[in-house]
């Protein structure tokens, strides 16, 4: 934008740009935007709402350089009030409203005879008017000048089982409501920018069955390093899946059996801003132990320079396992436990699962395992979850990893829970495995 002085002089000698479709001149707020085929017209650029608009004034020559100054400063005063001037420009084009007694439901009408049937499809029409029809009387009955967004937005929530049917509602209202708008039945649309409706994501818990862990870490166990051990880690520790993944070797004391994951290697990091320390139960320092170290990260594929990407293609690779019995048959040496629970199972197919809910698993079976509410508390301490304080709460919540109140009861609850996986991986698949009885492990 070329910032001069606009004088009459000067815009008639202004010659089309060549090069491009426009060329803009500004001089203290008043713009003159040159078009390649000549055109010369006066503009006022401002934001209001937060948003950067662009108020056009008027043609040169039928409009002169005086008159668009007038302008220009007619629209700054009417900012300064709060007023949008181009609001105050479109009022000024509509004939005067008489006392509105349009209602929605007369509004749909002339929506349907001035747009619909000229350029919609009569199936459109009918599916339209079906949508229309299932909004409550109550609200078609009302004057369109009454209805507002959050009137729109609490009869959405109100079926906001049916997201589908919630948002074709929201899509033929704002039609209409721009048709209304832009014909000059309704002074404001208000319902421009109304975004379409998401419903809230319900939070998911799904412990797993202990038939179904069981087949899972069976197949982990074949899958091996990297990605069958990191999830056998995930599954035993009931940590969060980046936080095993992507653990380094200089996090892992192995000769005292301890994990620390720092503030930045933590979801709950940003609010707590300290370190999360995790025991080591045997079975997984055993595990580590056979793994070589090499590199930076502790499971990769890259010889340790990056971290495993624990992803859906490792899910992937476990649930093939999980359902292709053929390969069971030709493995040298097959897990007779999977083999077994695959020929039982005609679908070969485990319910909707995914990685988190070994965190579920972990804490459901762990609660079965404890006794008391300081247990429970712990629970929470493991997995680092957010913790509220309770007069039970036997724990120091100025040092909640103290070794006596914190890292060897948690060693202690770890090495049950280890147990009881390893007795369910490698138990007699006679056993009724969904009615294990974990208080055995208490």
């Amino acid at each position: 934008m070329v910032q001069v002085t606009l004088t009459n002089s000067f815009i008639k000698n202004i010659q089309p740009p060549k090069d491009k479709k426009y060329q803009t001149y500004s001089d203290n707020g008043l713009i003159l935007r040159v078009t390649e085929k000549g055109k010369k017209c006066f503009y006022y650029q401002y934001r209001i709402y937060q948003k950067s608009r662009w108020f056009m004034i008027g043609e040169y020559p039928y409009m002169t350089v005086k008159q668009a100054r007038d302008t220009v400063i007619r629209a700054k005063a009417d900012l300064m009030l709060g007023k949008d001037p181009q609001l105050a420009k479109d009022t000024l084009k509509r004939p005067k409203q008489h006392p509105n007694t349009l209602t929605l439901a007369g509004a749909w009408d002339t929506y349907t005879k001035g747009y619909q049937q000229q350029h919609n499809r009569q199936s459109t029409i009918k599916n339209n008017q079906y949508l229309f029809n299932a909004i409550p009387d109550k609200i078609k009955n009302t004057s369109i000048h009454e209805i507002t967004k959050s009137t729109v937005s609490r009869y959405i929530q109100s079926i906001a089982n049916t997201p589908a049917k919630a948002n074709h509602i929201i899509l033929i209202l704002r039609k209409c409501f721009t048709w209304l708008y832009e014909n000059g039945h309704m002074e404001n649309n208000v319902l421009d920018g109304m975004k379409n409706f998401t419903p809230p994501k319900p939070k998911r818990k799904r412990p797993l069955l202990n038939t179904e862990l069981r087949a899972i870490l069976n197949a982990c166990h074949v899958l091996g390093y990297p990605y069958g051990t990191c999830t056998l880690m995930i599954a035993c520790l009931g940590q969060r899946k980046d936080e095993i993944a992507k653990i380094r070797w200089q996090e892992l004391d192995l000769k005292n059996g301890i994990l620390t994951l720092t503030p930045d290697r933590q979801k709950t990091g940003g609010r707590k801003q300290i370190n999360h320390i995790v025991p080591l139960p045997n079975n997984i320092l055993d595990m580590l132990k056979t793994i070589p170290q090499q590199g930076e990260y502790v499971f990769s594929t890259t010889g340790g320079k990056k971290p495993l990407a624990h992803n859906a293609y490792v899910k992937n690779k476990i649930d093939t396992l999980l359902q292709d019995s053929k390969y069971w048959q030709h493995e040298p040496n097959p897990e007779p436990h999977i083999h077994q629970l695959l020929n039982g199972n005609p679908d070969k197919n485990i319910a909707h699962w995914n990685i988190h809910d070994f965190r579920d698993t972990f804490v459901t079976n762990c609660r079965n395992i404890s006794t008391t509410q300081a247990e429970y508390a712990l629970i929470g301490r493991i997995t680092n979850h957010k913790q509220q304080k309770t007069q039970t709460d036997a724990y120091d919540h100025n040092d909640p990893y103290n070794k006596d109140t914190y890292t060897i009861p948690a060693l202690q609850l770890l090495n049950k829970y280890a147990k009881w996986l390893h007795d369910l991986q490698h138990g007699n698949l006679a056993t009724d495995t969904d009615n294990l009885n974990l208080s055995d492990y208490r």
